[in-house]
C-alpha cells in the first residue's frame, strides 16, 4: 500500500475534513494531501520556496508562502535556481533551500509555529497533518499544539531516525505504517 491508501483506509472515504501540508513543493510531486483535496476537503498548502509557488497556486487551492519552526521570524530561505526541489535545512537563524553549486539566491521568508498559522488564519480544527519539511520535521511537529489540534493521522517524512514515536505517543498517536520515509501516525489504529 502506498500512502495515501493507508490514510484513505484511516479516514475511511471521508469526502470532507481539514488537511494541513508543510511542505507542499508544487501540490503534484509526491503530494500526500492532493487526492484529499481532490475528494472535497479543505487542504492547506504551506510552501516557503518562492520558485514553487506559481506551481503551487496553479495545482491547489489554499496555499500559503511560508516556513514552519519552533518560534516565530524571518529567517533566510537560499534557493538553488537551477534545482527548485533542492534540499533543505532549518537551524534557528537560517532556512536553506537548493544545490551546493552557485546558481543560488537569498530571500528572506516568514517563519511561524505551525499553532501561529492555524490561529491566525482561524483554521478550527485539522484532521490530517502531513509534514516533509526536509529534516526539520520535528521543529515543525514541535511547533504546533497536539492538545488543540489533533488530527486523525500525521503522516511525517523522517530520513534522519528522528523516532517520533516517543513523542506522539505522549499525545494518543500510534504508528501505523512506514512507506519508504514516511511514517503514518494515528489516534485509532485501523484493523
Amino acid at each position: 500500500m502506498n500512502k495515501e491508501e493507508v490514510l484513505m483506509k484511516i479516514f475511511g472515504g471521508v469526502t470532507q475534513g481539514r488537511a494541513i501540508d508543510v511542505g507542499a513543493h508544487d501540490g503534484v510531486f509526491m503530494s500526500t494531501t492532493k487526492a484529499f483535496e481532490d475528494l472535497g476537503w479543505w487542504v492547506l498548502c504551506i510552501e516557503p520556496n518562492p520558485l514553487l509557488i506559481p506551481a503551487l497556486l496553479e495545482n491547489r487551492k489554499l496555499v500559503v508562502q511560508a516556513a514552519c519552526g519552533l518560534e516565530n521570524g524571518t529567517a533566510l530561505l537560499s534557493v538553488n535556481k537551477s534545482r527548485s526541489q533542492g534540499m533543505a535545512s532549518f537551524t534557528s537563524t537560517q532556512y536553506k533551500l537548493g544545490g551546493r553549486d552557485s546558481a543560488e539566491f537569498h530571500v528572506p521568508v516568514q517563519v511561524y509555529t505551525l499553532t501561529t498559522l492555524l490561529e491566525t488564519i482561524g483554521v478550527p480544527n485539522i484532521d490530517l497533518l502531513c509534514i516533509d519539511a526536509e529534516g526539520e520535521e520535528p521543529e515543525v511537529l514541535q511547533g504546533i499544539d497536539l492538545e488543540r489540534w489533533t488530527p486523525k493521522a500525521i503522516c511525517v517524512e523522517d530520513n534522519k531516525n528522528f523516532g517520533y514515536v516517543g513523542y506522539l505517543a505522549k499525545y494518543g498517536y500510534e504508528p501505523v505504517v512506514s512507506v519508504q520515509n514516511d511514517f503514518i501516525f494515528a489516534r485509532e489504529v485501523p484493523e
